[in-house]
């Protein structure tokens, strides 16, 4: 699975609300999430891996996979106790105007991705389209050519030399 905005955009808004607005829970599993907004767990799964620039892994001391916003994680109150320790009041929930800017970030990204991928589609048509008219042109300019080869500018015409009072010489067959 290739991080794709697009693709997965209601998915990342839903993770990133959930996990960024969350009051009683600022990580959560994989399997606690999916629970909680009714996506598919293995699919989250792969989200919340994928999109690393997003989501912060870590582990519990039971050795348990959590994901939380790193925008989130990065407002926390307690710099000093690790990440076992902290609890949702030392990583408060975003406020309206943070997960604004995050879920604009997302929906923006995912709109590049889809504006980039009509572009290249017209991009290979056009140059499918070029490609043909340049094939065209060499079969018409190679019919040009070859149809008529005593107008040809590749053979050259036979220049007689005829003197006074001689006749021209007869043509070859």
């Amino acid at each position: 699975m290739t991080g794709k905005y697009d693709t997965h955009r209601g998915q990342l808004l839903a993770a990133i609300t959930h996990l960024g607005g969350n009051p009683v829970y600022w990580a959560r599993s994989a399997a606690g999430l999916a629970n909680e907004t009714a996506l598919d767990e293995a699919a989250l799964t792969q989200i919340l891996k994928t999109f690393d620039a997003i989501f912060r892994p870590h582990t519990t001391s039971e050795g348990k996979t959590l994901y939380s916003l790193h925008l989130r994680y990065a407002f926390r109150t307690n710099q000093a106790t690790t990440d076992a320790a902290l609890t949702a009041a030392d990583v408060p929930p975003l406020d309206t105007a943070q997960l604004e800017v995050l879920l604009n970030w997302v929906s923006a990204s995912a709109a590049r991705e889809a504006e980039l991928a009509a572009q290249a589609t017209t991009n290979r048509t056009a140059l499918i389209a070029a490609g043909l008219a340049a094939l065209a042109a060499i079969a018409a300019a190679g019919v040009a050519i070859f149809a008529q080869p005593e107008t040809s500018p590749i053979f050259e015409p036979r220049i007689e030399l005829v003197l006074p009072n001689q006749s021209p010489p007869l043509p070859e067959n």
